[in-house]
């Protein structure tokens, strides 16, 4: 699948994916949050909102149990400064562009 720089915040980026291995980062503050539990596995994690005044983001960590076989996720979020830098995932069938 395909993959982008983060790059500068815009409105756009409500909703986009980050791609967990790709971002040491994220792993280190969901590691340091406690939310994520011992056999849990990272399914998603996705840019929910932003805070104008600190430039944070808001970002939802969705997790899963390894051997479970029905959809139950683990929800909590967390807020950090904007990295340029994150990996994110491809189109994901949105059609968004960021080259405007």
């Amino acid at each position: 699948m395909s993959w982008f720089e983060y790059g500068h915040h815009t409105e756009k980026h409500i909703g986009l994916w980050l791609r967990y291995e790709s971002n040491p980062d994220i792993k280190d503050l969901i590691k340091k949050s406690g939310s994520k539990r011992f056999f849990d596995v990272v399914n998603r994690v996705v840019v929910v909102g932003y805070d104008f005044e600190t430039n944070e983001v808001w970002l939802s960590v969705w997790c899963k149990r390894l051997w479970e076989k029905k959809s139950r996720y683990n929800v909590f979020f967390i807020k950090t400064e904007v990295n340029s830098f994150w990996v994110c995932e491809g189109d994901l069938g949105r059609g968004v562009t960021f080259f405007d």
